[in-house]
């Protein structure tokens, strides 16, 4: 049965063939991506192993690299973006080469960050904003979104994840390492990204892309998203509650597009109201701080004075991150027995760093390897990507992630500025794309960064990079094949 992960790719030939290579992006691999959990794989003799979000993205990059390679617009980020595939690579090679039975565990990595790092990156670029589809993409996932969390109320109550119990009848022995997690007595949520944290972190993107649509009226007309029926007043006073629409002030319901009489509910309203429950039925502090902390960037793009509303964010976003590394050691430090759920997480973060100090010590440069770390049995995992990566990678692969990072926030915070007030929807773009990494990358302290959230990351790189390519395209650099 393993044979039904490359299913999404015959789907996505298909759609290749009869739509075209956006269209097989949007409606096959963003589905496969958000909606099905990514914990199971092919395990087929002589191929590597592939999930089914990179089974379908392969013909659609094939068939994008032959369509587009001789008039591809090379940037400085692709170059970026390579470095930190070749950097990872070059340190499993160092690190397996000479072991028995390793040899070609680089080889394998350097497939596996194709897919998920290269393939959704350069799509991205080329298939979102320079066709002119931001806002069909940022719709498309939202209502993904939604969907994960409405079949997410039945693992709230019932326990079992849906989406992995739907996938383990066809995939023996496969996604028996992700138990069920909880926190307060209740069951935190995973949804199709089964882990926690990494469906906070999509959640997160999906309340800020959610909101840029709203915000500038790209949901079209107002919309009763409970459409009128017998018991009609109770279930208006519903959708007004879960919609949030009652935080929105009455002068900007022109602006939000929303009907004033008799209740203003809008669909963007109500996808948030939705997005926000899931937030919080993951029961992750990470997330939301990673949320909060998009948005402070992402509402940048409503302000008439740019250059002070992004100065005075910029400071409140460093004094909160000096304010939550001292609450941080804080909790750290105080006994776990005194409030053992937040105890618990910031000393078990602490030892993390105390327990692999000394290992990153001995190979600061190339890292241990992907494969060989060493491994502590009394911690059942690394809980912060940046500990993860230089664990693995060592300062070469921790430096080229950081400045992969740097060098896309620092470009979009640059064009957001150059902005003039009459391209409100291009401008507020630019800061929620800037808002939704920063987002991620503030999450990832917390969690590794894999499954579902890795391409989703370097897709949202690309789609911002793309967003440059057409805004500057004076300042690309021009290769051609």
């Amino acid at each position: 049965m393993f044979f039904l992960i490359f299913l999404p790719a015959l789907i996505a030939i298909i759609v290749l063939c009869v739509k075209g290579d956006e269209s097989a992006f949007r409606n096959v691999y963003l589905p496969v991506l958000i909606l099905v959990p990514q914990v199971f794989y092919s395990e087929i003799s002589g191929l590597p192993s592939l999930s089914t979000a990179s089974a379908a993205i392969f013909p659609i990059a094939i068939f994008c690299a032959v369509k587009y390679i001789r008039f591809w617009s090379w940037s400085w980020m692709d170059i970026w973006i390579f470095l930190f595939i070749f950097c990872c690579c070059v340190s499993e090679h160092y690190n397996t080469a000479h072991i028995e039975g390793k040899e070609r565990l680089s080889l394998i990595l350097l497939i596996d960050m194709v897919f998920k790092v290269a393939f959704p990156y350069l799509l991205a670029k080329a298939l979102i904003h320079r066709k002119g589809k931001s806002d069909l993409y940022a719709s498309r996932i939202v209502i993904l979104l939604v969907i994960c969390v409405i079949i997410s109320l039945y693992e709230m109550r019932f326990v079992t994840n849906p989406f992995v119990a739907v996938m383990k009848p066809f995939f023996p022995g496969q996604g028996e390492d992700w138990p069920t997690l909880y926190r307060y007595g209740l069951v935190r949520i995973g949804g199709p990204f089964v882990q926690t944290i990494l469906f906070g972190i999509a959640l997160s993107i999906g309340f800020i892309l959610n909101y840029w649509l709203t915000r500038t009226g790209q949901w079209g007309h107002s919309h009763r998203a409970i459409p009128k029926t017998l018991f009609h007043r109770w279930i208006k006073s519903l959708n007004f509650l879960f919609s949030f629409a009652w935080l929105v002030p009455r002068s900007s319901y022109k602006e939000l597009n929303v009907e004033t009489s008799p209740i203003p509910v809008s669909k963007g309203w109500f996808f948030a109201g939705i997005i926000l429950l899931g937030l919080l039925m993951t029961i992750s502090r990470g997330p939301l701080v990673g949320a909060a902390s998009g948005i402070l960037f992402a509402t940048a793009g409503y302000s008439r004075r740019h250059t002070w509303a992004l100065g005075w964010r910029l400071i409140t976003f460093f004094l909160a991150l000096i304010f939550g590394y001292i609450v941080y050691r804080y909790y750290a430090e105080v006994s776990a027995t005194l409030s053992p759920d937040m105890t618990a997480t910031a000393a078990y973060r602490a030892k993390l760093f105390e327990s692999y100090y000394q290992a990153i010590e001995q190979k600061p440069f190339l890292g241990w390897g992907y494969t060989t770390w060493p491994h502590d049995a009394a911690l059942q995992s690394v809980d912060n990507e940046y500990l993860f990566l230089i664990l693995k990678h060592g300062l070469l692969g921790l430096a080229s992630f950081l400045f992969v990072i740097f060098w896309i926030c620092v470009r979009l915070a640059r064009q957001g500025l150059r902005f003039d007030d009459e391209l409100r929807i291009e401008e507020s773009l630019c800061y929620t794309l800037l808002g939704c990494i920063v987002a991620i990358a503030v999450s990832i302290i917390t969690v590794f960064l894999g499954l579902q959230i890795q391409p989703l990351f370097f897709l949202l790189m690309g789609w911002a990079e793309g967003f440059m390519v057409v805004n500057r395209p004076s300042r690309r650099l021009r290769v051609r094949f």
